[in-house]
């Protein structure tokens, strides 16, 4: 049987969520069934020295501006070229370039993913939603949320919706991993007793690392908790917004900053818990990637975790932007014995451990393999 031939295109391969997770998508489908190919026009590689991505063809589209026209003909050019069969867009913005491309190109099926809860971010994204969604032959996400919210807002039916959890590669993060200079650098600014807590999400509005530095002023002095915040400067007002909130909260003995890393494994093994402060989210990598590693999770109620995560068990879920309620989780959980808080790593081990790659891939593939069996929607009508 020909394998089904599947271009992915994405803004770049930065440390984002959605990046690792297409990275992990293609490492972990059966190439025999699908040959993938990933394109970008960010030339951007943020885990291109991790080996175990190294084998994944990546191609580089020329964009000279933000709105270049002209990049809708290269990524025609390859579509044809590489003789695809479906184009899958990763986030909204590298969506509306794979429908404005895939109606010039007769056969090729589209598929927009969703990694977000669907009813937020930018005004861009809700116009590229608008635009792309009703037209996409189907929309992909990570949440149940998310297509409850994509079905009642577009209209769509259920056999162009599709919710998928992310996978993670599952041996990887449960292994214990050497330590990194940047590591060591951050133990030898943190007390060996006390609560560790670690927060990984690049500097966004929408990550609200503000709503974390309210409940630890809530907090203050009455329980022994230090952060570690990981995540790149994608928007440095917000990073020096959070650094002068540090300062004004007299917190900067107990909150220090590191760079992103691709791999977290070296700190995991150093931290008791992990915080989730956003306001929306697909489901996050970092949350299934930590409890794999043994971190209970602390995390605002996005995506599908109300409903993964059982309070007092795995970790907590508090409402979005309620610091009251997270610095009240935070105090639960530093009351814990080592007895109480080795069972939540039991427990949040357990249920990491469930979010396969392999699982991933296959119900990936059974979406592929169903699209290939009708014809694109954008297909043109026969003439009587």
């Amino acid at each position: 049987m020909k394998p089904i031939r599947v271009l992915h295109l994405i803004n770049n391969l930065g440390s984002g969520g959605a990046q690792r997770q297409l990275l992990e998508l293609v490492r972990g489908l059966d190439g025999e069934r699908v040959e993938s190919l990933i394109a970008m026009y960010d030339p951007v590689h943020f885990f291109e020295g991790d080996p175990r991505y190294a084998e994944i063809p990546v191609r580089i589209l020329e964009r000279r501006h933000r709105g270049d026209p002209r990049m809708v003909g290269r990524l025609q050019n390859l579509l044809r070229a590489e003789e695809v069969d479906i184009l899958h867009a990763w986030l909204v913005v590298p969506g509306i370039w794979a429908w404005l491309a895939a109606r010039g190109v007769p056969g090729t099926r589209l598929i927009c993913t969703e990694l977000s809860d669907a009813s937020q971010g930018p005004m861009l994204w809700t116009l590229a939603r608008k635009l792309t969604f009703p037209r996409a032959d189907l929309v992909m996400a990570n949440s149940h949320r998310a297509t409850a919210i994509i079905a009642e807002e577009h209209g769509l039916a259920p056999e162009r919706l599709a919710a998928i959890h992310n996978g993670i590669d599952v041996p990887h993060w449960s292994a214990n991993a050497p330590s990194t200079p940047a590591v060591e650098n951050a133990l030898e600014k943190l007390p060996k007793d006390g609560i560790r807590i670690v927060m990984v999400g690049s500097f966004h509005r929408w990550k609200d690392h503000a709503m974390l530095i309210r409940a630890l002023r809530r907090i203050g002095d009455r329980a022994p908790i230090h952060v570690v915040l990981i995540g790149a400067a994608v928007h440095p007002e917000v990073l020096v917004d959070t650094e002068r909130a540090i300062q004004e909260a007299g917190l900067s003995e107990r909150v220090i900053r590191m760079e992103a890393m691709s791999d977290l494994r070296a700190l995991h093994q150093h931290m008791d818990a992990l915080v989730l402060t956003s306001r929306f989210e697909g489901l996050p990598n970092v949350v299934l990637e930590a409890m794999t590693a043994g971190l209970p999770v602390l995390a605002t109620d996005v995506s599908d975790l109300r409903q993964l995560i059982t309070d007092g068990q795995e970790g907590w879920v508090v409402p979005v932007g309620d610091d009251e309620a997270l610095a009240d989780r935070l105090m639960r959980f530093a009351r814990l014995s080592v007895e109480e808080r080795g069972a939540m790593r039991s427990h949040a081990r357990r249920l990491g451990a469930t979010f396969t790659v392999d699982q991933m891939a296959s119900d990936t593939l059974k979406c592929y393999e169903q699209m290939m069996r009708r014809p694109p929607i954008r297909a043109p009508r026969r003439k009587a």
